[in-house]
């Protein structure tokens, strides 16, 4: 039976986990980490972005209409209280879909998302997305920066 290590190494985001042949997350939070299929992600996108287009600066314009800005948090990276900051909108008891574009997207609890976040985001990304889908709330992380959306 495969571990998640090896699935991770596989993939085009294992490298965002796994350092010097080592997984950096804590063995129950590496195990919270769901990881969808090539296939299953573009569904998914495409299910939340009504496009095909696989980045977010490339989405339609009707996309970000349907969306309702709520909120933005600029990260400052040598803050320790960033994870305060955005614990004020993801739960531990959240479950996250998490994308790094249309093809490469995970389940993960909020939990596992907040101890780890800056693992999951790093400076200069300009392609993740957040479904938070019991809240209706789509994250984006661009350029240091978090903006909360509520979807119409």
């Amino acid at each position: 039976m495969k571990t998640i290590y090896d699935k991770l190494k596989k993939t085009d985001i294992g490298w965002r986990f796994i350092n010097n042949d080592k997984v950096i997350f804590d063995e129950k939070s590496i195990n919270d980490i769901i990881i969808n299929s090539r296939e299953k992600s573009k569904k998914e996108w495409k299910k939340i972005t009504g496009s095909s287009e696989g980045h977010l600066f490339k989405l339609p314009n009707s996309f970000w209409r349907n969306l309702n800005k709520i909120s933005c948090v600029n990260i400052t990276w040598d803050d320790d209280n960033q994870r305060q900051c955005i614990s004020s909108f993801i739960k531990e008891d959240d479950k996250i879909l998490f994308f790094w574009g249309k093809y490469n997207s995970i389940f993960v609890s909020g939990g596992t998302f907040l101890k780890y976040w800056d693992d999951f985001c790093y400076p200069g990304d300009d392609n993740d997305m957040i479904i938070i889908y019991e809240k209706n709330l789509l994250i984006t992380f661009v350029d240091d920066i978090f903006i909360l959306y509520s979807l119409k």
